[in-house]
């Protein structure tokens, strides 16, 4: 007889599709997800309907951009029908917060909350009173290794497990697999890279990742190394800023903007033929996306201000660090890498080692089912 299991989440967004292509496959589930179509105000892609036999959308309200959120959910439902419940953690989704708490109070054993131990967004203080809130279930489902130790070391004594949260690392090799070497050069050939030492960002354009700080120091990457150029992936309110700034310093045969790109297929060969990428300010999911192409990481290093999947980078091995707020450093950081090519092809090796044997969706689906199976 099947397991019935139930997921209640926000939403279903596109970087999840092959954790959930995987997860529903398996054969000894039932499993049942209850989310809303979309986070207002956001550009997140939502996939619910790709998986209509297995999803039900709720009804929900929406106060002052996510600050507060409610779902219409069947209360009793989910208490009855369902072996197991994973409820997303986040209690500023109010009817998420009731309904672990009814599950905390009437059945324990069968609710799993999915959170987050650290946020670099979070208020010390109230992540503190969440920390302690989440204490009290049995079982916690969070995004990585590193999470389970801290949640430890803060006194947790339950079951902990991390999901090590990736992408879909098979997905990403199958792009790879289409680009032979000589459609590789071909390319870079039509696109002036080729021979060229090349530096890469993919991330929104907004104040907060900090690509103006580097930016204004980019000219001392120049005076060591006259040919690199740095392709900046995403768009933002900051684009026309960071746009003004090039053409002031007289950067536009060196850092070029390409808009928004999402195809996996046409995201690959820039992956490919980068050296390295640079992302100044706090970084998650983008690790494990540019680990999975074997391209390296420069960013700062503390760990405080990242997203959990910064666990990810192990300083030296996969990936290279700098001093928060520190440009100066950063400059000195790329140049490093660009001058010392063999060691930064080695670290590449072992990033894409990284997410293929611990990150990725498959070992997310495996330690899911493994928290779920687990006896309280």
């Amino acid at each position: 007889m099947k397991k019935k299991i139930a997921i209640v989440t926000n939403i279903i967004p596109s970087y999840r599709e092959g954790f959930y292509n995987k997860l529903l496959k398996n054969e000894d589930t039932d499993i049942t997800i209850y989310c809303q179509k979309n986070i207002p105000n956001t550009k997140l892609k939502t996939i619910h309907d790709k998986y209509s036999k297995n999803v039900i959308v709720v009804k929900f309200i929406d106060f002052f951009n996510e600050k507060m959120n409610i779902q219409f959910l069947p209360f009793f439902r989910l208490l009855k029908n369902y072996d197991t419940v994973f409820i997303d953690g986040n209690p500023r989704y109010f009817s998420h917060f009731i309904l672990a708490n009814l599950f905390r109070f009437l059945k324990p054993d069968k609710v799993i909350l999915w959170s987050m131990i650290h946020s670099y967004k979070a208020n010390s203080f109230t992540e503190n009173i969440r920390l302690n809130w989440t204490k009290k279930f049995k079982r916690v489902f969070t995004y990585n290794d590193k999470e389970v130790e801290i949640f430890k070391e803060k006194g947790y004594t339950g079951i902990c497990i991390g999901m090590n949260n990736g992408l879909d690392q098979e997905k990403i090799e199958n792009v790879i697999a289409k680009w032979t070497k000589e459609q590789l050069e071909e390319w870079q050939k039509e696109n002036s890279v080729y021979g060229k030492k090349v530096i890469l960002s993919c991330t929104r354009l907004i104040q907060k990742n900090e690509l103006d700080k580097f930016l204004e120091h980019f000219p001392e990457v120049l005076n060591a190394i006259p040919d690199v150029k740095w392709y900046v992936i995403g768009d933002g309110d900051q684009r026309q800023n960071l746009e003004k700034i090039v053409n002031e310093k007289g950067l536009g045969e060196n850092v070029i903007f390409l808009g928004e790109i999402y195809e996996e297929a046409k995201l690959a060969p820039w992956f490919l033929t980068a050296s390295v990428m640079i992302h100044p300010a706090a970084i998650g999911l983008s690790i494990l996306h540019a680990y999975g192409y074997g391209l390296p990481i420069i960013t700062h290093s503390d760990y405080h201000f990242h997203g959990p999947e910064f666990s990810a980078l192990v300083e030296g091995k996969n990936s290279i660090t700098y001093e928060k707020d520190n440009y100066l450093n950063l400059v000195e950081k790329v140049i490093f890498c660009l001058e010392n090519e063999q060691m930064t092809e080695q670290l590449g090796l072992n990033a894409k080692k990284t997410v293929q044997e611990k990150f990725n969706v498959n070992k997310m689906v495996e330690r899911f089912l493994m928290i779920s199976a687990r006896d309280i």
